[in-house]
């Protein structure tokens, strides 16, 4: 009786899982044969659908963004290392699982999957706004190892957004406030070279972020207490080099470059 039992049981089980198969396959082939969705929507459903980390990476535009502090990812054979990291059982599910309907086109931004909470693509996967559940949780980590480094009156409720070197060598690092109502939103904490990056800061400036554009891309602005303004643009116009706008108090402009690094590799060097 028990073998016959489990024989029954182990039918039961490849039964379901064939059907789940085909279930998923016949979703896929609903995305793949509709004329509507452009090829490159195709060719990322196939590829989770297939756990195929190579082809998937073949498919993203780089570098690939990740919330500071994690790393940007720099190419395809980072991206092929990195997959199973970033495109868990949930993202998986939401792709392969999607109907042609829940794919919408964005006019210039691309197409995008359910509320856009996901991916954007184009030519090219250019952005993953989704954070797997281990992405998550090394974010909370690799936060709370960058706050660890400052002063200790200058860590609670703040959320670390970049941190940059100047061609001058100084260093700067945007944080964000964690809680909503507080005031000031953002900061941001100015090292000049040759200042202790683990110490005091030669400036903390108060300030924003501001969307820009039909993206809604941030674009920081900080007032200083002599009136000057800081505006810091990620990209620049062609969109390679970031930098700050500084409009000093006597009208004047300057522009500083910038690059991003790791704050925690930046103060150990």
């Amino acid at each position: 009786m028990q073998n016959i039992l489990s024989a029954i049981l182990l039918i039961s089980a490849c039964l379901l899982t064939g059907c789940s198969r085909q279930g998923s396959e016949r979703d896929i082939t609903a995305i793949e044969q509709n004329d509507s969705l452009p090829d490159i929507v195709k060719s990322v459903v196939r590829a989770v659908a297939e756990d195929d980390s190579t082809g998937f990476a073949s498919l993203v535009s780089y570098p690939l963004h990740r919330p500071y502090p994690l790393r940007d990812i720099s190419d395809a054979a980072e991206m092929s290392r990195y997959y199973h990291t970033l495109v868990d059982d949930s993202l998986r599910r939401v792709i392969t699982g999607s109907r042609p309907e829940e794919w919408s086109e964005y006019g210039w931004r691309g197409w995008s999957v359910d509320d856009g909470s996901y991916l954007w693509l184009d030519s090219l996967i250019y952005d993953i706004p989704y954070l797997s559940r281990r992405e998550t949780a090394e974010l909370a980590k690799a936060r709370a190892l960058d706050l660890e480094s400052l002063p200790a009156d200058l860590r609670a409720d703040w959320i670390p957004v970049a941190a940059l070197k100047a061609d001058n060598g100084t260093l700067l690092r945007i944080d964000s406030r964690q809680s909503a109502d507080a005031a000031p939103a953002m900061r941001l904490l100015v090292y000049n070279k040759g200042t202790d990056p683990r110490g005091k800061p030669s400036r903390i400036i108060p300030g924003s972020a501001e969307p820009d554009g039909s993206m809604g891309n941030p674009v920081y602005v900080f007032n200083d207490t002599d009136n000057s303004i800081w505006t810091y643009l990620p990209w620049s116009a062609d969109s390679t080099t970031p930098y700050f706008s500084v409009e000093n108090s006597d009208g004047s402009i300057s522009e500083l470059n910038v690059s991003p690094v790791n704050w925690i590799e930046a103060i150990q060097k």
